[in-house]
């Protein structure tokens, strides 16, 4: 199917789409929670949480969880930052059209990953930098 991804043994690929933009107008707390009620039908995918949208001085952010993953959105001043993570295929192409065409922005790039990664030969020894980092002593480098 065109705009859909799967692997070489046929296998559908869990897609995350990231998207990362110079927005021209910041949306309103109403069309971000609109966007976000709206997307995942548009791409074929089930919400089933009602959107939220959180409004911080100087920054927003939204998410919507959906059957298949999760669709985040944090805007910080006139920078947008967009998640779209399915377990589910869909049209790469198709998601990038409507985040644009919804929220415009000057210029943007979009990454697409393919899940899941290859494992983590070692789980702890990835999170011990992280628990030094979140409990405020300077990471090693």
């Amino acid at each position: 199917m065109r705009g859909r991804y799967a692997s070489s043994k046929g296998e559908t690929q869990k897609l995350h789409l990231i998207i990362n933009g110079l927005l021209t107008a910041i949306p309103t707390r109403a069309q971000l929670l609109a966007f976000l009620t709206e997307l995942p039908a548009l791409l074929g995918m089930k919400a089933i949480t009602e959107p939220r949208v959180i409004l911080w001085p100087q920054n927003i952010a939204g998410y919507v969880i959906i059957a298949e993953s999760h669709i985040s959105v944090h805007i910080v001043g006139d920078r947008v930052f967009l998640d779209i993570f399915s377990c589910k295929p869909f049209d790469v192409a198709q998601a990038e059209l409507e985040v644009v065409k919804r929220l415009p922005m000057q210029a943007y790039e979009s990454a697409l990953l393919n899940r899941p990664l290859p494992p983590i030969p070692f789980f702890p020894t990835v999170l011990a930098p992280a628990s030094r980092w979140l409990s405020g002593l300077a990471p090693e480098l």
